[in-house]
């Protein structure tokens, strides 16, 4: 059943400092997928945030058990398209759509998304190599899509996040942050399709958040 009061996430990034700057950086992408018909990535298209070849993204159309939203995976790749041995198991209680449509990868990539309702997200990655990383994680929605009533126009209350046990947004489970839920609605605000949330200053469609450790622990109200 679609739920209508609660946020969804489309996809998680996680940018990886192995020495301690962005030239050694290793970039791993997996994108939670709504229907295998229609959003499997062409490849050779720049995507998402951080403009990783959508080749060598991870999808969770393939995958070694499970379904679209609930599943495990292993052997993910990294930008260069090597398997660096991290694995990851996601749940979710169903998979939804906004309405970016499919255009091209970016738009495959940003219409689908696991759905944070009834008890919420829960996505452990395991054996990650590095030392320090930066979390990357996408938001989408079906809500506020044409809401030009809302302050600012089509955008909703985006809820809290926990990386590793600490909020994204700072504060508690009942902080939230403005945000889009389409990267077309993030476009027509500000001429990107990525914009990163500055909660209370700016109104994007995505958050960051820099950790350690060898598995990495989000939860989604």
């Amino acid at each position: 059943m679609k739920t209508k009061n609660l946020i969804r996430i489309t996809l998680l990034a996680v940018l990886a400092f192995t020495c301690g700057s962005a030239i050694a950086a290793d970039i791993i992408s997996l994108n939670f997928s709504e229907n295998s018909n229609n959003q499997i990535f062409d490849g050779g298209q720049l995507i998402g945030p951080l403009q990783t070849d959508s080749a060598n993204w991870n999808i969770t159309d393939v995958r070694d058990s499970g379904t679209l939203a609930a599943g495990t995976k292993s052997n993910l790749i990294d930008d260069w398209g090597i398997n660096i041995g991290v694995s990851v198991t996601w749940e979710s209680s169903v998979v939804y759509w906004n309405h970016d449509g499919t255009a091209d990868d970016e738009h495959k990539m940003s219409v689908g998304y696991i759905d944070d309702g009834g008890d919420g997200i829960n996505i452990v990655f395991e054996n990650i190599p590095y030392a320090r990383y930066r979390v990357y994680g996408l938001i989408a929605t079906d809500q506020n899509q044409g809401a030009a009533g809302a302050t600012p126009p089509n955008s909703f209350p985006a809820r809290n996040f926990q990386v590793n046990g600490q909020w994204v947004f700072g504060g508690d489970e009942s902080t939230t942050a403005r945000a889009y839920g389409t990267i077309t609605n993030n476009y027509d605000a500000h001429g990107e399709y990525w914009t990163e949330i500055v909660p209370g200053e700016v109104v994007g469609n995505y958050w960051t958040f820099e950790t350690s450790g060898s598995t990495l622990t989000i939860q989604g109200l």
